[in-house]
C-alpha cells in the first residue's frame, strides 16, 4: 500500500494554528513569543555593540542601501538609534524560528503554569 504524501500546511492553516494556540493558551503564548523576541533583541544589541559593527555597514551588507537606492532614497541610520534599529531589522528574518519555537514551548509551559496555579495554597505550617 502506498501512502499519500501529506501536503504542507497552507498559510491560512498556519494562521489558524497560531489562532488556535492563542485561543487555547492565551497570554502564555503571547508572553513566550515576546520573551523570545526580547532575548533576540538583547543578544543582537550586545553582538552589534561588542563586535563594534557599524549600523551603516550592517545595512550595506544586508543590501538595504541598495534597496533604498532602487526606490530613489538614501539610507541614513543615526548612530544613536542605529544599534537598536539594526537589531530589530535582524530579528525579522528570525520569525521563522521564533514562532515555531514559541509554539513548541507553549503547551509544556502552560501545563506547568496551570499545575502551579491549581495547587491549593496553605498558609498554615504543618
Amino acid at each position: 500500500m502506498s501512502e499519500q504524501p501529506s501536503n504542507p500546511p497552507t498559510p491560512t492553516q498556519k494562521k489558524a494554528n497560531s489562532k488556535d494556540l492563542l485561543a487555547e493558551y492565551g497570554m502564555v503564548f503571547v508572553c513566550i513569543s515576546f520573551g523570545i523576541f526580547l532575548l533576540e533583541m538583547l543578544v543582537l544589541i550586545a553582538l552589534i555593540s561588542v563586535m563594534g559593527w557599524e549600523p551603516q555597514e550592517i545595512a550595506r551588507t544586508l543590501g538595504l542601501e541598495w534597496l533604498a537606492q532602487q526606490f530613489g532614497m538614501t539610507l541614513t541610520i543615526p548612530e544613536t538609534a542605529g544599534t537598536v534599529v539594526m537589531a530589530y531589522i535582524l530579528t525579522r528574518p528570525m520569525k521563522f524560528i521564533q514562532i515555531p519555537l514559541a509554539a513548541a514551548l507553549t503547551p509544556p509551559v502552560a501545563k506547568v503554569w496551570r499545575r502551579r496555579n491549581a495547587q491549593p495554597k496553605s498558609d498554615s505550617p504543618q
